[in-house]
């Protein structure tokens, strides 16, 4: 198992993605910042949640949560939260 995974960040419009490595202990709510520095997503109230194989992740959860132990990538969709209320 390694610490740090490649995570490919779909947005929730454009269907753009966003490549990064990041600590596999890395906390979800954490994420919204480094998309802001990637200029990936427009910072917003009142925020993003983020999609793993359609299971909405839960805010204080880490990425590996939502990732086998054996894989060292996942696909991560970005949803605006007006979005995925609806």
């Amino acid at each position: 198992m390694s610490d740090i995974i490649t995570v490919h960040f779909q947005h929730h419009t454009t269907d753009a993605v966003l490549t990064l490595k990041l600590p596999r202990n890395t906390v979800i709510d954490t994420l919204t910042p480094h998309l802001y520095e990637a200029g990936f997503i427009d910072p917003q109230k009142p925020g993003y949640r983020y999609l793993v194989q359609d299971h909405l992740c839960g805010s204080k959860h880490i990425l590996g949560n939502y990732l086998p132990d054996s894989a060292d990538e996942m696909t991560v969709k970005v949803f605006n939260i007006p979005t995925i209320m609806t």
